[in-house]
């Protein structure tokens, strides 16, 4: 069995789809009589794709907590490194596109 404590990837991993599935939750909560592409489009179309994601990237900060409590500091640092890819993405919705 492959054990997935204290690694890097398993960091990313959930540091990538932690803010995907609030977001995913979120489109359900709210907007369920759309598609989850026309709820992309829309929201970047308005302007709140940006926002919306800065509050589902914030959740990673329990990831992050919950990591270093362990003392698994590779997680943690995948935490990190998926939180930035998400900064990144941020920027480039509200500067570029």
């Amino acid at each position: 069995m492959v054990q997935l404590a204290n690694k890097f990837s398993g960091g990313l991993v959930l540091g990538l789809c932690i803010p995907a599935l609030a977001l995913f939750v979120y489109f359900i909560v709210i907007h369920p009589e759309i598609g989850f592409f026309a709820f992309i489009a829309e929201n970047q179309r308005v302007r709140l794709l940006s926002p919306l994601l800065s509050l589902a990237a914030l959740l990673n900060l329990a990831a992050f907590y919950f990591f270093l409590q362990k003392k698994w500091f590779k997680t943690v640092q995948g935490v990190i490194s998926a939180t930035l890819i998400y900064a990144l993405l941020i920027l480039l919705l509200k500067f570029v596109l």
